[in-house]
């Protein structure tokens, strides 16, 4: 019966998933690039780190070795080792956004004023960003790594508005202030990584 709730609970982050698709416009790949002067906020995020999504959702080298009978087995190699290395950047992605919300967690420990819509738009941004990472992950567990490239390519830009948001909070504060943050997030970050 678990197993029941399960399905019917991926199936409906699925239609939401391809609702919200279906009703937004998605912007080009150049609108997820960090801004170069929020860089220095994110570049301790390794899913943020690899900015060439294109690379992974490009099919070509698999279309030629599966257009050839001899190279087959190599093929189906490909496929699976490239289904792995999405799932494993998407995971990186989710772990961005985790650690994001720990600078949110930082930055209220600090005394940092956040209203109460910045507060609902932060945590909706990282729902959002983690239900549409799962989301993502499922779709290229049942359908490969290249069914969908624009959806893969579009997972980053959700991890780089979680991050923006939370640099527009940073970007108030004090010079002071502001290096004292960084350096305490950039210590939370080492021990969470070890």
């Amino acid at each position: 019966m678990s197993e029941l709730y399960l399905f019917v609970l991926a199936g409906a982050v699925l239609l939401v998933f391809f609702l919200r698709l279906l009703v937004s416009t998605r912007p080009g790949i150049g609108s997820y690039l960090v801004p170069a002067d929020s860089a220095d906020i994110m570049e301790t995020l390794p899913g943020l780190s690899f900015s060439r999504a294109d690379l992974l959702t490009n099919d070509s080298d698999y279309r030629v070795l599966q257009s050839n009978p001899i190279y087959g087995s190599v093929a189906r190699d490909f496929w699976r080792e490239r289904q792995g290395v999405v799932l494993l950047w998407l995971s990186l992605l989710r772990r961005d956004v985790l650690s994001l919300w720990r600078l949110r967690r930082l930055l209220a420990r600090n005394g940092v004023p956040v209203s109460g819509v910045e507060e609902i738009g932060i945590a909706i941004r990282a729902i959002g960003a983690l239900a549409f990472l799962f989301s993502l992950r499922i779709v290229v567990l049942i359908t490969g790594p290249f069914a969908f490239p624009r959806l893969l390519r579009g997972a980053r830009g959700q991890v780089v508005t979680s991050a923006v948001f939370l640099k527009t909070l940073l970007d108030r504060l004090p010079s002071l202030t502001r290096a004292e943050i960084e350096r305490q997030w950039r210590a939370e970050l080492a021990v969470a990584g070890t």
